[in-house]
């Protein structure tokens, strides 16, 4: 959407390259994303850029990738039509990345924020005149993220107390943990915010989700916490999968198994729940603070069903 940095640079880049841009309400999400009304909107920008040879880019969220994969056919021939696809906004799965490669689909994964105008990593690697720190030694070890450069913002208008966390010495301190490999690139590891204490062992929730990510049998997953009197917090997973499963019981608990040996008892969610899909918001995030109020309601009935409710 274009009230969002994502959005906006997209008409950004266009004015200052004089290139012409096609608008699909679906993908800013006016109205109900789908594969055929995308294809059809691919085909008027494929007409355009025939005209005078001109390269055609796309920005979608992995999400919405997914449901064009999904939809077989149109959907995937539409993102063969691109000269690339930006995948932003969320984390990207590996799966994904691999099926999209697979089809001879171009895709580069962008990383940015607000403020840093939006993408300013791409497949791992700053733009021309960008910094990247860890804040640690060298750099080697994992880090918080900081950013700076021609890109980074000074600040937030009329709020000096938020510009002394996240504006210091003239670097933006995003709330990212990642790491450099050998060849400098840059890999987000998962968020400085994601850390919660169960019994107090620390468990970082997005190294859950990656762990339950890469189950072939998995879509999509959102692992968040509840509060709990005595465990502190507790997690607990949403997850898509990519087909029917028969035997969903046996799925369950062989996420819980692999994330007990790979992880940690700590980190084993207390309840898995299969659903049809994630509450997304507008910006192509998962909400999470929606699932959180479906937790805490799903937890507040089993503890104090009903009367007349059977349990």
């Amino acid at each position: 959407p274009v009230h969002r940095i994502a959005g906006i640079m997209v008409l950004v880049r266009s004015w200052y390259h004089n290139s012409p841009f096609e608008i699909d309400p679906s993908v800013g999400g006016a109205r109900t994303f789908e594969a055929a009304a995308f294809a059809a909107t691919t085909m008027r920008a494929v007409r355009e850029s025939d005209k005078d040879g001109r390269a055609l880019m796309v920005s979608l969220v992995p999400t919405q990738i997914a449901r064009l994969i999904e939809s077989g056919s149109v959907g995937i021939e539409a993102l063969q039509s691109y000269d690339l696809v930006l995948s932003g906004a969320a984390a990207t799965p590996q799966p994904m990345l691999n099926k999209m490669r697979e089809l001879g689909i171009k895709v580069s994964i962008s990383y940015g924020m607000t403020e840093t105008c939006g993408g300013c990593v791409f497949d791992g690697r700053p733009l021309d005149g960008v910094n990247i720190s860890l804040g640690t030694q060298d750099d080697v070890e994992p880090g918080r993220v900081t950013i700076s450069g021609a890109v980074a913002a000074s600040g937030y208008r009329l709020r000096p107390d938020l510009d002394a966390v996240s504006f210091i010495s003239g670097q933006v301190q995003t709330h990212d943990v990642g790491k450099l490999d050998a060849s400098g690139l840059l890999h987000i590891l998962g968020r400085l915010d994601d850390v919660v204490t169960v019994g107090g062992v620390n468990v970082a929730l997005s190294a859950v989700e990656s762990l339950i990510r890469h189950h072939p049998a998995i879509e999509d997953v959102a692992v968040i916490d509840l509060q709990d009197e005595l465990w502190g917090s507790i997690p607990i997973a949403y997850v898509v999968t990519r087909n029917h499963i028969s035997n969903p019981a046996s799925l369950i608990s062989e996420i819980q198994g692999t994330i007990r040996d790979q992880i940690s008892r700590a980190a084993v969610p207390r309840t898995v729940q299969i659903v049809t899909s994630l509450p997304m918001l507008d910006s192509g995030k998962i909400d999470r603070i929606s699932l959180r109020m479906q937790a805490a309601n799903e937890m507040t009935q089993k503890l104090f069903p009903h009367p007349g409710t059977n349990h």
